[in-house]
């Protein structure tokens, strides 16, 4: 009978293997992905600061990229792997690295007559520009480092920011800038002007818009010429009417308000009428030179003549007879003849007495 042999049974259990940690590339602040290397075809689980996965697997090369939001400088990831029939690798741990903003880009100063926006910034690079309310524009810097923008007339005060935008890096701070208002241009000139005159003169910036405004008789803008000459029709006999000019630019606000007054200038003195008689078809006499004087004979006409430059006035009129209605054997006949000087002198009456043998009269 042979010898039953005995042994005892030993179980052993193998345990199973972590995965491989994986290795990755360094993380920046303004990046929005982990990259790194690790087994094909593992799974790679990137845990965040505030606890989300975000999980991606290995290409057949071996590589892994796994997008994620930005994250603050200095806070920390961490990237596990896991690869088939493997338990997790330890954790690999990366603490992100402040990157450095692109350069702030510099805005040239703008006012309120400036049609753009101009500035500095890197070569060939882009810049942002935002004026609120207004537009948003990404601009080209050109290879001199020099970018611009049309904006057309911008208002006193309005702000203008912008940024620098560079690959591979945050953008830079913004840098803001507001429009200046320029000052209101002096006060315009207005020349004398009176009565005899129809026209208003005067002298502002050249180029700029005059608003005239000559009270119950005209408000208009003109343009004044290059040496800054403007004027405006009003016509004559405006005596006194109060004048009020102001002037402005593209960019400028109104000036302040020039004041004059029409001078209304004194009636002439009283013009004279020579001695006449009814065999006398003229009537003659004195005014100023250059004057309108207005003739009167009364019952006949009403009639405006000038003077000649000697003073000297004279009108004609026809003598019509008829008989007066008498039985004496003598008639005077009168007729009043008012003679006035138009621009406003006191007028004149003088009484042409004739006596006619025949009763006629002068009509």
């Amino acid at each position: 009978m042979l010898n039953k042999l005995s042994s005892d049974v030993v179980t052993t259990i193998v345990g199973m293997a972590k995965s491989q940690k994986p290795t990755a590339n360094e993380v920046k602040s303004n990046h929005t992905e982990v990259t790194g290397r690790g087994i094909p075809n593992s799974r790679i689980t990137v845990i965040l600061p505030n606890g989300t996965d975000h999980v991606g697997y290995v290409s057949s090369e071996g590589e892994f990229r796994i997008m994620i939001p930005k994250q603050e400088a200095n806070s920390r990831i961490t990237v596990i792997q896991k690869t088939p029939r493997r338990l997790d690798s330890e954790p690999l741990y990366i603490d992100v690295i402040r990157a450095i903003p692109a350069p702030n880009p510099r805005i040239n100063e703008m006012d309120t007559d400036d049609t753009k926006v101009t500035g500095k910034g890197v070569p060939n690079s882009n810049v942002f520009v935002k004026i609120p309310g207004k537009m948003e524009r990404l601009v080209t810097v050109n290879g001199n480092g020099d970018w611009e923008l049309d904006t057309g007339l911008l208002d006193g005060g309005q702000e203008i920011i912008v940024h620098q935008e560079l690959p591979d890096r945050p953008n830079s701070e913004e840098v803001k800038r507001n429009v200046v208002q320029l000052p209101a241009l002096a006060v315009p000139r207005i020349d004398y002007v009176d009565s005899s005159h129809d026209r208003v003169w005067g002298w502002a910036e050249p180029n700029a818009t005059v608003d005239v405004h000559v009270h119950g008789i005209v408000r208009q803008n003109v343009t004044a010429d290059g040496s800054g000459r403007w004027s405006q029709h009003i016509g004559q006999e405006r005596g006194n009417a109060r004048i009020e000019v102001r002037q402005m630019k593209t960019g400028r606000p109104w000036s302040g308000m020039a004041v004059s007054n029409v001078v209304q200038l004194p009636a002439l003195g009283n013009p004279s009428i020579d001695q006449m008689n009814t065999a006398q078809d003229h009537i003659y006499g004195w005014a100023t030179p250059g004057a309108t004087v207005k003739v009167h004979v009364h019952g006949v006409f009403i009639r405006d003549i000038g003077t000649d430059p000697s003073r000297k006035m004279v009108d004609t009129f026809r003598i019509r007879e008829r008989k007066c209605y008498s039985r004496s054997t003598t008639k005077s006949c009168r007729k009043t003849m008012e003679w006035m000087v138009k621009n406003g002198s006191t007028t004149i009456t003088s009484n042409a007495t004739t006596k006619h043998k025949l009763h006629r009269c002068i009509t």
